[in-house]
């Protein structure tokens, strides 16, 4: 029996750093705002977002920020706690910094687009964590040009703003989806939320109404989900998930 109970630990042990391989974990902070949590442990968080937006659930903890670009909404980052790399899609002079660079052994892009007449410019990032490659589109205001669309051509996760007037709208977030086959999972925010979000955007059922004729749309129900390379659809999903409390 006990060379049978050493076997089956044996076994255990061996099996269990393949399983773990490439886990990670996708949370949702409200606006903008979500942490990505490679396998490892390190932490990134995209787009922390300032306390006038009552989303409760910052501050919370990250070993590296991304700043799509400057405005409060997108760049509280003072309400990030620890000691965080930050990398800022922005120069001081309000243009895009379009390099690739490395931090904390995650690969990371930034490419320029504009935010939309009057609102300057805002980075989308492009970066891999546990072999997903995941793109955030900051505050994009138009469908992708074929240069950026070539730069996140083998994305797999895609953050997409969707609730129009400062960024994109339902048809033309629907529209950039359709340029990047590659992507597996969507998933919707910068959309309109009763009691937490200040401006008069699009609700995320007016992308979700518009979506659903293309691809499967699940509601989550949850903030937090899990996935792997592995694990990722085989086609196309819309994934709505709800904001952490």
């Amino acid at each position: 029996m006990r060379k049978l109970m050493t076997l089956s630990v044996m076994l255990c042990l061996f099996f269990l750093p393949s399983f773990a391989e490439g886990e990670l974990t996708i949370t949702y902070l409200g606006h903008s705002c979500f942490t990505i949590t490679a396998g490892g442990g390190t932490v990134v968080m995209i787009d922390p977002y300032d306390e006038y937006l009552p989303y409760p659930a910052l501050p919370k903890p990250a070993d590296v920020v991304l700043v799509t670009h400057e405005h409060l909404d997108h760049n509280a980052v003072a309400r990030v706690q620890g000691n965080p790399t930050v990398v800022r899609g922005l120069d001081d002079k309000g243009n895009v910094v379009e390099e690739e660079r490395t931090v904390k052994a995650i690969p990371i892009e930034s490419i320029a687009a504009s935010h939309g007449p009057g609102r300057g410019n805002t980075a989308l990032f492009a970066f891999v964590i546990d072999g997903v490659r995941f793109a955030h589109l900051g505050d994009i205001a138009t469908v992708l040009s074929t240069k950026q669309a070539e730069a996140l051509s083998d994305v797999e996760v895609l953050f997409i703003p969707a609730g129009g007037i400062a960024t994109i709208d339902a048809s033309k977030a629907v529209t950039v989806v359709e340029s990047l086959p590659s992507v597996r999972v969507v998933i919707p925010m910068h959309y309109f939320v009763p009691n937490y979000c200040p401006w008069p955007f699009d609700p995320v059922d007016t992308f979700l109404d518009t979506a659903e004729a293309n691809w499967p749309v699940l509601h989550k129900g949850v903030s937090q989900v899990s996935l792997s390379k592995e694990t990722l659809p085989e086609e196309t999903e819309v994934w709505v998930l709800d904001f952490e409390r």
